[in-house]
């Protein structure tokens, strides 16, 4: 049975890859609608109020399959998480069950847990993200063999690359982006309600 899920692994990051990319994309999109409100001191607009209404489904919609792919490709297509890949879990998985009781009890301000846990596990992202970026660049200087602690797994070494750029910090990143700009709309929009 193992054998076989691990055949899925390409057809999963095909899906994942491109979510990611959508995720950023999003993410900036709302961030930018969101500033210009503040910035002209406006109230939370239609379409934020929309986005603010559904965005705890949302964000819990982006957390449960961002850990559950994190599970697919340590578990079943067994890559073995570096220590960098492993803080970003502690700053993921919470989030599932955050989001899934506010979602059950309708509490709204359960967004900002949701936010903390993102802003942090984003900065991990970030830097593992320019880990191996800087190791793409000088392979020399930022060996992406060495290993970053003792389960010989180097935070700089990079599972595979989509598009050339998209790699799994790429894709929690992204997941943590989303849920820091859902989060601050859903908060902002609570409040002007």
């Amino acid at each position: 049975m193992l054998g076989c899920m691990e055949e899925w692994t390409p057809y999963l990051v095909d899906i994942l890859a491109p979510t990611a990319v959508v995720g950023w994309v999003a993410a900036l999109l709302l961030f930018v609608v969101l500033i210009k409100e503040l910035l002209m001191h406006e109230r939370c607009s239609l379409f934020l109020s929309r986005i603010g209404n559904v965005g705890l489904v949302l964000m819990f919609l982006a957390t449960l399959g961002a850990a559950l792919g994190s599970l697919f490709f340590s578990e079943i297509a067994l890559w073995s998480p570096c220590k960098l890949c492993w803080f970003q879990r502690v700053f993921l998985y919470p989030q599932v069950f955050i989001l899934g009781l506010a979602l059950w009890k309708n509490d709204r301000q359960a967004s900002r847990y949701v936010l903390i846990l993102s802003l942090v596990g984003a900065v991990i992202a970030v830097i593992h993200y320019m880990e191996q970026i800087q190791a793409m660049l000088d392979p020399i200087a930022f060996d992406p063999t060495i290993p970053c602690d003792l389960t010989g797994v180097s935070c700089r070494a990079t599972e595979f690359l989509y598009y050339g750029f998209v790699s799994i910090p790429f894709m929690s990143l992204s997941v943590f982006l989303l849920n820091i700009a859902l989060s601050f709309i859903v908060l902002r929009c609570e409040k002007l309600r």
